[in-house]
């Protein structure tokens, strides 16, 4: 059956992100952001599941929204469509745990450690199992996200 999702998953995923942001923003007085993740908070569990389908503002969701639509097609190009779910799943939660575990404090929403992990994939992929289709992959995320990369050496405290 995961094989049947491989190919719609990502855009269910992006679907579902919009809707729980719209949501958010049409209830007035109340936000799912407090269900985020909370750095080394039991409370902030929760959050490891939750957090990738929540984000703080329109351009965050823009910024998240447009690599969850360009990288798992790049991953299904490199390995076809079996892997897309596993990755975003593995990713989301490895991002979120690493998140939980290694995070300086507040709450952290956002699908970026989705984005970060499909990155690495593109990325191990060509390095461990190299061939056209998989350095195809690595390169053209490469130069269409090199901004993010980037993004790690950077010190912003609010990101």
């Amino acid at each position: 059956m995961i094989k049947a999702w491989g190919s719609t998953t990502p855009l269910y995923f992006v679907a579902i992100i919009w809707a729980v942001f719209f949501l958010d923003v049409l209830i007035p007085g109340f936000t799912f952001d407090h269900w985020g993740i909370r750095p080394r908070s039991l409370s902030g569990l929760i959050g490891i599941a939750v957090s990738p389908f929540l984000h703080g503002n329109l351009f965050h969701l823009i910024s998240n929204t447009v690599p969850l639509i360009i990288l798992p097609l790049l991953v299904r190009l490199s390995t076809g469509k079996d892997h897309v779910v596993g990755v975003m799943i593995l990713g989301g939660i490895g991002a979120g745990i690493g998140t939980w575990v290694f995070g300086l404090g507040g709450i952290v929403v956002g699908a970026s450690g989705v984005v970060y992990a499909l990155l690495g994939y593109l990325f191990g992929r060509a390095y461990f199992s190299p061939s056209l289709k998989s350095w195809a992959a690595a390169l053209i995320s490469l130069i269409l996200y090199s901004g993010a990369i980037l993004s790690f050496f950077t010190l912003n405290p609010y990101i």
